[in-house]
């Protein structure tokens, strides 16, 4: 049987974390629950040392960039993007953490976290002892469809919004009509 551990970090040490058990065999979720913050990680260990670990970042610590390029895409203009997006930050880009997550001919999505908030997350790993090797934006998780429709869900006060294969992102569910309407705003 293939399974898989998921885990949704949090924000903060503090806050609650979930996590499910996903068997790719009977595609289902075959066990889940949730554990009250960060130290009860361990509570994980031992479900994490038989299955591979992927875990879900808060869409609210990490946005997804569209950055449109020409000609292609290599090494150099991956270097590049940070300093490309600059402007569109609130944040200096050495302390950022950067990675593509989807390319185009002609656009990259890039998502784009604080490297400090990073280490938090890989020093609860591993205070945990749980090797992770595959870090989501947590709304990359949800599904997509071919007719362009979005797909959301709502996860305790936050909502999960996928706009396309790799574009998401998350809000606090008081923001979510602010959001929506700028984003109608915008695209009309």
């Amino acid at each position: 049987m293939s399974e898989r551990l998921i885990i949704r970090l949090a924000s903060e040490a503090s806050q609650k974390q979930h996590w499910l058990i996903w068997s790719e065999t009977e595609e289902e979720i075959i066990a889940s629950g949730e554990i009250e913050n960060a130290e009860q990680l361990s509570t994980l260990t031992e479900k994490a040392t038989s299955r591979p670990v992927t875990c879900l970042l808060p869409g609210v610590d990490v946005c997804i960039k569209e950055v449109p390029i020409t000609g292609n895409f290599n090494r150099q203009m991956q270097q590049a993007l940070p300093y490309i997006i600059e402007e569109e930050l609130a944040s200096d880009v050495e302390q950022l953490h950067f990675t593509v997550v989807g390319k185009r001919t002609d656009l990259v999505h890039v998502a784009v976290c604080d490297k400090q908030r990073m280490s938090s997350w890989l020093m609860w790993l591993s205070d945990a002892d749980i090797t992770c090797r595959q870090f989501i934006p947590e709304g990359l998780a949800l599904p997509t469809s071919d007719d362009h429709s979005w797909h959301a869900i709502q996860l305790d006060n936050y909502w999960l919004v996928r706009e396309s294969k790799a574009k998401a992102w998350s809000c606090e569910a008081d923001m979510l009509k602010v959001i929506l309407a700028s984003k109608l705003t915008v695209d009309s």
